[in-house]
């Protein structure tokens, strides 16, 4: 979906934002900084790698109503091209505006304007937004008059970026296109909806994603109360394994596959409708949904004598038969009885 194998750093400015609950001084700079050739090749890996397999898609909220900050100042710097220093001082002025929890953290924040990135077809230009919030001890060894001496010093970690955001200059009327990263979740409100103020865009892997959400749902709240735990894992297995060998999604099919008991196609149909689907009947599967849902799913049963069974399913087909939930009655128990070839080391 992106490109960075031709994108050029055209202007960068570096400000610091703090937590505006408690009263923590900004600093905003009054000229753009020019990285050096092998400073800029450090950044562009830094700001930029967490998105290469970035496919959840963000568009601002209410661009119409002429209300959203960022959909604003983007549209702004996109027409005319001119006072990026002036917009990076007001995105960043927004970004303080809004940390308004206690736990939000002051940082150091990069305001970048990118050309020559490459979204789908469209060579595009884009704002980017990254914001640094922990800092790491790092030790240095310094060689002073033949003696090796210790020095320790904070710093970032390039090698995780705690939050940044990519504003494409594609689709404007529908609210551009939008990127974002959060790996630190204290105020999941603050980035996405304060700051940026927006929605997903309803595409292929926002389809994908939410109806495998629901199905996940529908096996808890609805299953749980007639499915033993075996059987609800089974249940959220074969509705993956149906997603990973189909690449088009049609829910009629969906459903006989994964339920043939009528009745629980109409529940499951009936649903749905809390997830506002009922009028997505068909799309195309996007694979990297499925990724992120098989990371979600929970394949324990965990039993109240301590005993915890994994079930790890590579091949539903052939899982169903594996494994029997049964009561004995001398013991006045439940048990499960499990069949296998051979013990794994």
């Amino acid at each position: 979906m992106i490109n960075f194998s031709n994108i050029i750093l055209e202007k960068m400015a570096i400000h610091k934002v703090g937590n505006k609950s408690k009263a923590e001084k900004n600093f905003f700079s009054e000229v753009l900084y020019k990285p050096s050739a092998s400073i800029e090749d450090k950044l562009l890996k830094y700001f930029l790698s967490p998105f290469k397999k970035l496919e959840e898609t963000y568009q601002f909220n209410s661009p119409e109503n002429d209300t959203n900050t960022m959909f604003n100042l983007s549209k702004s710097f996109f027409s005319t091209k001119d006072n990026f220093l002036e917009i990076s001082q007001r995105i960043s002025r927004h970004l303080y505006d809004q940390s308004k929890h206690q736990n939000i953290k002051s940082g150091d924040v990069f305001v970048v304007h990118f050309s020559e990135l490459l979204y789908g077809e469209e060579m595009v230009e884009a704002i980017g937004v990254f914001k640094c919030e922990r800092k790491n001890e790092f030790m240095q060894v310094n060689d002073v008059d033949g003696e090796l001496l210790l020095n320790f010093q904070n710093g970032v970690n390039l090698g995780k970026l705690d939050k940044g955001v990519l504003l494409l200059n594609v689709e404007q009327e529908d609210g551009f296109r939008v990127l974002s990263i959060d790996n630190n979740y204290y105020d999941t409100s603050y980035w996405l909806l304060d700051f940026l103020d927006v929605v997903h865009v309803q595409d292929d892997f926002f389809h994908t994603s939410n109806y495998l959400d629901m199905v996940d749902n529908f096996t808890k709240e609805v299953l749980a109360p007639k499915m033993d735990k075996a059987e609800q894992i089974q249940f959220m297995n074969d509705s993956v394994d149906y997603f990973a060998k189909h690449e088009t999604f049609n829910f009629d099919e969906f459903a006989t596959e994964i339920a043939p008991e009528p009745e629980v196609i109409a529940e499951l149909r009936n649903y749905r409708n809390d997830f506002a689907l009922n009028d997505v009947e068909a799309f195309s599967i996007a694979p990297a949904a499925i990724n992120n849902a098989k990371r979600k799913i929970k394949n324990n049963i965990k039993l109240d004598n301590g005993v915890s069974i994994k079930m790890n399913f590579t091949n539903p087909d052939e899982s169903k038969d594996i494994v029997e939930r049964g009561f004995d009655e001398d013991k006045g128990m439940y048990f499960y009885k499990v069949y296998f070839n051979e013990e794994m080391e």
